[in-house]
C-alpha cells in the first residue's frame, strides 16, 4: 500500500470522526461514573503506580516508583529493596509486572528482575549468578512479555533478551545484530500479534521479530520507515495493533495493511500523542487510553471517545489526570494507576449520576436534592434543599435554574424546593418552604399561589408535598397540616384539624397518595403514623404503632408509602419497613436484621416485577418479594452517596427510577441493575495465609497435611471482589464438627485450636456487598496421628508381638522337651512319694477331724451339763427350801393345815417339773439315737388341740391372760401320736404364757391346707423374738431374750423337743415374730403318714 492512499484514508476517517464526535459528546458521561480511589492513606507504598496485574490466586499487585504492593482488599503487603539482602526485590522502582506461572510473578525493576511466590511471598532474583552478576544485557527493565510459546521477552535500556525457562537459554538481540538488528538498543515496549510475532518498540522505531527464526521482518512502508520513539504497543481483542509514538497514535489492522490515525481525536481533547502512557481494552470492547491529561474511553462500536478527568471537588472522580497504566481484573473491574494513586472503576455501572459540576457554567445549582420529577416532555426537574429548582435536559445536558427573589413575585416562593408534580400538560406544581408555585414548563413563568389570610401562617405555607388526585384537585401536605386547592376556582380548603379529631397531634405531612377507590393515604412525620382519608368523611382509619402488638406499624415516624400490584401497602418509617395487608389490617415488619440496608427510610418505589427499591440513610435496598430477600447497593456501586433525602424519589412512566440524596441524583432502570446482578461474575473466597502453631504454612491447594502436634490453626482469607470490600462479610464452619456456620462479620479469619487427629474440611464463604453468598471454598485438612498411633507404629507393634511370641514359643518348646525328659524321671519318684504323702495327709486329716469332733463334743458336753445343771438346780433349790421351811415351821409348831397343803403343792409342782425335765432329756436322747417310737393313730386334730388348750385355760387366766381358740374347721382326722402332739401344744402354750405380759392374749388357730396338710398356730402378744434369735430358737438350751418382768428358767430343750417330735411326724415348725409385738409358732403336719402305710 502506498503512502498516498494511506494519507487519503487517514484524512477521510478523521473527518468522519470529527463530525460524529466532539469534546462534549458525553457532557454528562463523566458525572454518571464514579471512581473508587486507593491512595497513600489506604496503605499504598507510594503514589506513582506504574503497573498493575492480578495473579492467579486473586491478589492485586501494584508496581510503584517506591515499592511493590500486594493487595487483597483488606491490607497491603509491601516489597522494597533492602540493602545487601538478596531475598528482597532488585529495586523499589517497579517498571514491569507479569504472571510467570500459577504461583509466581515476575517483577521488572530499574535494577533487574525478581520472581515472587504469591503464596509464600518469597523473593528470588532472576538472571543473577552467585556473585550477583546479571545475565541480562541490561538491568534497567522497561517491559516484560510472556510469549504464547512460554518464552520470556525482556525489554531493557540496552537490548532485547529472550529467555527459555525450559532450557535456561538466553538469547539477546541488539541494534547491531546481524543480519538485521533492532532500530535501537533502547527497547521500550513489547507485544505479541496473532501470528506469534513480537512487535518491539524502541526509542527509534518499530521492529517485528519472527519468533521461530529470531529474524526481523518487514511490516509496511510507513511503519518500517518511521523512526519515531515508540512508548507503547498494544494488541486489542480484534487482533489489531495499537502503536503510540511521539507523534502519532495509530491502529494497525490485523492484516498489517491498514493504518488508522487517532491524532485528531486526541487533539479535540487537547491531548498530544507523546502524552499517551498506555492503552488497554476491557471485555466490553472499550479501549482505555491512559494519558498525562486524563483517561480517554474509546467505544470501538460507536466510535465515540470520552475524557475522564480529576475534579478537585469530587472525590469520586479520577484520582489524578496523569494516568500511567490500566488493567481489568477477573470480575471486570478496571484499575487505573496514576501519578497519585489508583482509581477503580466498574465500567458497567447501571446507575447514572446527576450532580453539580462547579467547573461548568451550565450545571445543577446544588447537590443536596429534595423533589424530583420527570415530566411528560422528558425534562427532569430537580428541587434542592437550598438552591432552588433545576430543569435538566438529559439528552443535551442543558440546565435551566429557577431561584427565589423576594422582590420578584414571578420567581419561586423559596429556594427550598420540597416536591414537584405535574398540574397539566403545560404546567407543574412546585412545593416550596414559602408556598406552592405553578410553573409553565415551556416558558418557565412562575406563579405564586395566593393563600387566604387564615392560612398565611408560616407552617401552613411551608408546603412539603403536592399531589393531584383523580378529579384534578391539588392536595398540599404542609408542615402545618393537610390542605387542598381547586385550581379552577382558586380556593383553598384547610384540613389541619381533621387529624386532631382522631387523636393525632402531629400535623407535618410527609407524603400523599391515592388508591383505586379514591381514598387518600397520608403519612405524617415524627409521631403521626398513617391515615386513610376521605375529603368528605375525613379520617376513615389511622394506623399507629402499638408496642404490645408485633403486628402493628413498626414506628409512628412515617416518611413514605407505596402500594404494590397485589394491594399491599408498603410504609417506610424512621425505624424500618412495614407491609400492611389491607384484608387483615396486620403488619409485617422488616429491619436491618432482615437485611435492610438501614432502618431510616426516605423513599420507596416499586418496579414492574413488584420489587421494592428503598432509599435509606446507608444505601439503596432492593427487596424481592418472591424470595423475601434484600440486596443492598452503596456508593461503591455508583450511587450518588450512601445517604439519601426525604421526598427525593420518583418513577417515570417508562420505569426509570430516580433517588436524590446529599450528592446529587441516582437514576437507573431496575431491569438494567437486575441484569447486571444476574450476569455478575461471582468470585470465590481465596485462602490468604495459614498459620499452624503461629507459624506461617504455605498452602498450594489440595489437602493440607499436618503433624499430630500441628493442631492450632489460623486461616486468613479474602474475597477478590474489590468493588466494595467494606461491605463484605464472611462465614465459615468445620464440616462434621460445626453444626452451624460461624458468622465472622468483616473479620476475614478463622481459628481452630487443639484439633484431634483426623481428616477435616473447612468451608468458607462470603456475602458480597450486594448481600449475595459466594460459592463455598473448601480447605481439606489432614492431621496425622501421633507416631505411636500411626500404621507404621501398629505394624511395629504387631511385628514385635509376633517376634516375642515366636521367641517365647521356641523357648517354651525347648523347655518342654527338657522338662518332659526330666518329668519322666521324676514321675516315678513322685508316684512313690505321692503315695506316702497321700497316706500321711489322710492320717493328718483324720486326726485333725477327730480332734475337732472331740473338741466340739467336749464343748457341747460342757454346755449341756452347765445348762442342765441350771435347769435341775432351780426345782431342787425350791424343794430344799420348802423342806427347810416346813422343818422350821414344824419346830416352831406353827405349821397350819393350809400351809402344809400349800407347801405340799409346791413340792409336788417342782418335783413334776423336775420329772418333766428328766423325761424331756430321756425322750430327746431317744429321738437323737433313733430309739424313740411314735404311736400313730387317727385322731381328730381339732378336738385334740382344743382339749389340750382348754386344759390350760385356768392356768392362763391365773396369769391375767386371755385365750382364744379359733379353728377354721370343725373336725379333721390326722394320723399322729396323740400324746406327743399334746406335749408339743402344751410346750408352745407354756412358752406363750411365760413371755406374755398380763392382760395379753394367746390365740390358737387350726386350718386345713391345700397340700393335704394341717396347720396349728399358737400366737401371743408377748415380748417377741429378735431376727437373730429366730434362727437359733430351736437349738438345745437356747432361751429367748425377754424384756418381761417375769423371770423364768426352762430346760432349754422344750422347743428342740417340739421340733424333733414334729419332724418325726414328717412335719415342720416355724416361728414368725417381731419384738414387743408377739410371736406366732406354726406347726404343719401331714394328714397321712407315708411310713404308716
Amino acid at each position: 500500500m502506498n503512502i498516498k492512499k494511506l494519507v487519503i484514508r487517514y484524512a477521510f476517517l478523521s473527518l468522519i470522526l470529527i463530525l460524529i464526535q466532539g469534546k462534549n459528546v458525553f457532557a454528562l458521561g463523566e458525572s454518571e461514573v464514579r471512581f473508587n480511589n486507593l491512595t497513600l492513606k489506604d496503605g499504598l507504598s507510594q503514589s506513582t503506580v506504574n503497573k498493575i496485574i492480578q495473579d492467579n490466586k486473586g491478589y492485586m499487585w501494584f508496581g510503584t516508583s517506591d515499592g511493590l504492593n500486594k493487595y487483597n482488599g483488606h491490607e497491603f503487603v509491601i516489597f522494597r529493596e533492602l540493602v545487601n539482602d538478596k531475598k528482597s526485590i532488585n529495586s523499589s522502582f517497579i517498571s514491569a509486572l507479569i504472571e510467570y506461572d500459577n504461583d509466581n510473578i515476575l517483577v521488572g525493576t530499574s535494577k533487574g528482575i525478581s520472581k515472587i511466590n504469591v503464596i509464600t511471598n518469597e523473593v528470588s532474583r532472576m538472571f543473577e549468578d552467585e556473585e550477583g552478576k546479571s545475565k541480562l544485557s541490561n538491568n534497567n527493565i522497561w517491559d516484560i512479555l510472556k510469549h504464547s510459546d512460554g518464552t520470556i521477552w525482556i525489554a531493557t535500556r540496552k537490548g532485547l533478551n529472550i529467555y527459555n525457562p525450559k532450557t535456561g537459554d538466553m538469547y539477546q538481540i541488539f541494534k547491531d545484530t546481524e543480519p538485521k538488528g533492532l532500530k535501537s538498543n533502547v527497547v521500550t515496549s513489547l507485544c505479541e500479534d496473532k501470528y506469534g510475532n513480537v512487535w518491539v518498540g524502541t526509542s527509534e522505531g518499530l521492529s517485528v521479530i519472527n519468533t521461530k527464526t529470531k529474524e526481523i521482518q518487514p511490516i509496511n512502508d510507513i511503519l518500517d520507515n518511521d523512526n519515531s520513539a515508540i512508548s507503547n504497543i498494544y494488541r486489542d481483542r480484534d487482533d489489531n495493533i495499537w502503536i503510540v509514538t511521539d507523534n502519532h497514535i495509530m491502529l494497525v489492522s490485523s492484516n498489517y495493511k491498514d493504518i488508522t490515525y487517532f491524532d485528531k481525536e486526541l487533539e479535540s481533547f487537547k491531548i498530544s500523542p507523546d502524552s499517551v502512557n498506555a492503552i488497554y481494552e476491557d471485555k466490553y470492547n472499550n479501549l482505555w487510553i491512559s494519558t498525562q491529561n486524563g483517561l480517554l474511553e474509546y467505544n470501538k462500536e460507536n466510535k465515540k471517545m470520552h475524557l475522564f478527568e480529576s475534579r478537585y471537588y469530587d472525590d469520586t472522580s479520577l484520582v489524578n489526570d496523569n494516568v500511567l497504566t490500566a488493567y481489568e481484573d477477573r470480575s471486570g473491574l478496571l484499575w487505573f494507576g496514576t501519578y497519585n494513586g489508583i482509581s477503580l472503576l466498574n465500567p458497567k455501572q447501571p446507575f447514572k449520576h446527576y450532580r453539580r459540576e462547579p467547573d461548568k457554567e451550565n450545571t445543577i445549582s446544588d447537590n443536596s436534592m429534595s423533589g424530583i420529577y420527570k415530566d411528560s416532555d422528558g425534562m427532569l426537574w430537580l428541587g434542592t434543599n437550598s438552591a432552588g429548582l433545576n430543569k435538566l435536559n438529559t439528552m443535551t445536558g442543558e440546565v435551566t435554574n429557577f431561584y427565589s427573589n423576594n422582590s420578584d413575585e414571578n420567581t419561586l416562593s423559596s429556594n427550598v424546593v420540597w416536591q414537584i408534580c405535574e398540574a397539566d400538560k403545560d404546567n407543574l406544581w412546585v412545593a416550596t418552604q414559602g408556598g406552592v408555585n405553578k410553573i409553565n414548563k415551556k416558558s418557565g413563568n412562575v406563579e405564586r399561589l395566593k393563600y387566604p389570610d387564615n392560612m398565611r401562617e408560616r407552617n401552613k405555607m411551608d408546603a412539603r408535598n403536592v399531589f393531584v388526585d383523580k378529579d384534578g384537585l391539588l392536595w398540599i401536605g404542609a408542615r402545618g397540616g393537610l390542605q387542598s386547592y381547586d385550581d379552577k376556582t382558586g380556593t383553598f380548603t384547610d384540613y389541619s384539624n381533621v387529624f386532631k379529631a382522631v387523636g393525632i397531634v402531629e400535623n407535618a405531612v410527609t407524603s400523599i397518595s391515592q388508591d383505586e377507590e379514591g381514598f387518600l393515604w397520608i403519612t405524617i412525620g415524627i409521631d403521626g403514623g398513617v391515615v386513610k382519608f376521605d375529603k368528605d368523611k375525613g379520617v376513615l382509619k389511622s394506623y399507629l404503632n402499638n408496642s404490645f402488638d408485633s403486628n402493628s406499624l413498626i414506628n409512628n415516624g412515617v416518611r413514605c408509602l407505596e402500594k404494590d400490584s397485589k394491594g399491599n401497602v408498603w410504609i417506610g418509617t424512621e425505624a424500618g419497613l412495614s407491609k400492611l395487608d389491607p384484608k387483615t389490617d396486620k403488619f409485617t415488619n422488616y429491619t436491618v436484621v432482615n437485611g435492610l440496608a438501614n432502618n431510616f427510610i426516605y423513599g420507596i418505589l416499586i418496579d414492574e416485577e413488584d420489587n421494592l427499591w428503598i432509599s435509606t440513610n446507608d444505601g439503596l435496598s432492593r427487596f424481592d418479594q418472591k424470595t423475601n430477600k434484600f440486596i443492598n447497593y452503596t456508593a461503591m456501586d455508583g450511587l450518588q452517596s450512601n445517604e439519601f433525602n426525604g421526598r427525593s424519589y420518583f418513577k417515570s412512566k417508562d420505569g426509570e427510577m430516580f433517588f436524590g440524596g446529599i450528592n446529587g441524583v441516582t437514576a437507573f432502570y431496575p431491569k438494567d441493575v437486575l441484569k447486571l446482578s444476574d450476569n455478575r461474575n461471582k468470585s470465590k473466597v481465596v485462602i490468604d495465609e495459614i498459620k499452624v502453631n503461629n507459624k506461617t504454612y504455605p498452602y498450594y491447594g489440595g489437602t493440607l497435611s499436618l503433624k499430630y502436634n500441628e493442631n492450632n490453626i489460623s486461616i486468613d482469607f479474602f474475597l477478590p471482589d474489590y468493588l466494595n470490600t467494606t461491605k463484605t462479610t464472611y462465614e465459615y464452619k468445620l464440616e462434621g464438627v460445626d453444626e452451624e456456620w460461624t458468622f465472622a462479620n468483616k473479620r476475614n479469619n478463622a481459628n481452630y485450636a487443639t484439633l484431634d487427629s483426623g481428616t477435616y474440611k473447612v468451608l468458607i464463604r462470603a456475602r458480597d456487598n450486594h448481600g449475595d453468598l459466594t460459592p463455598v471454598t473448601a480447605l481439606d485438612l489432614k492431621i496425622a496421628p501421633p507416631p505411636w498411633r500411626t500404621p507404621t507404629a501398629y505394624l511395629i507393634y504387631f511385628s514385635s508381638a509376633v517376634i516375642v511370641i515366636f521367641l517365647m514359643w521356641s523357648y517354651v518348646t525347648a523347655l518342654e522337651k527338657t522338662v518332659k525328659k526330666r518329668a519322666e524321671q521324676l514321675k516315678k519318684e513322685a508316684k512313690e512319694k505321692e503315695k506316702l504323702y497321700i497316706e500321711k495327709e489322710k492320717l493328718y486329716k483324720e486326726a485333725a477331724d477327730l480332734k475337732d469332733e472331740m473338741i466340739k463334743r467336749q464343748k457341747f458336753k460342757n454346755d449341756y451339763f452347765v445348762n442342765l445343771s441350771h435347769e435341775l438346780r432351780t426345782p431342787l433349790n425350791v424343794i430344799l427350801a420348802t423342806v427347810q421351811l416346813i422343818k422350821l415351821k414344824n419346830k416352831e409348831d406353827c405349821l397350819g393345815k393350809y400351809q402344809v397343803e400349800d407347801y405340799t403343792n409346791t413340792l409336788r409342782n417342782n418335783a413334776d417339773h423336775l420329772l418333766k425335765i428328766i423325761n424331756d432329756i430321756i425322750d430327746s436322747s431317744k429321738i437323737e439315737s433313733g430309739a424313740y417310737k411314735l404311736n400313730i393313730e387317727k385322731q381328730d386334730i381339732v378336738s385334740l388341740v382344743e382339749d389340750t388348750a382348754l386344759s390350760l385355760k385356768a392356768y392362763i387366766e391365773e396369769n391375767n391372760l386371755d385365750i382364744i381358740i379359733d379353728p377354721e374347721i370343725e373336725e379333721l382326722d390326722v394320723e399322729c401320736d396323740k400324746n406327743e402332739i399334746e406335749r408339743c401344744v402344751i410346750n408352745l402354750l407354756s412358752n406363750a404364757i411365760k413371755y406374755t405380759h398380763g392382760h395379753g392374749t394367746i390365740e390358737v388357730f387350726i386350718r386345713e391346707c391345700e397340700n393335704e396338710t394341717v396347720e396349728i398356730a399358737i400366737k401371743d402378744t408377748g415380748v417377741g423374738i429378735s431376727k437373730e434369735q429366730q434362727k437359733i430358737i430351736f437349738d438345745r438350751f437356747v432361751q429367748a431374750d425377754s424384756i418381761s418382768k417375769k423371770q423364768y428358767r426352762s430346760s432349754g430343750i422344750g422347743l428342740t423337743l417340739v421340733k424333733s417330735i414334729i419332724e418325726l411326724h414328717h412335719g415342720t415348725i416355724r416361728v414368725e415374730s417381731e419384738l414387743n409385738k408377739g410371736s406366732t409358732f406354726i406347726i404343719t403336719l401331714p394328714i397321712r403318714q407315708e411310713k404308716s402305710k
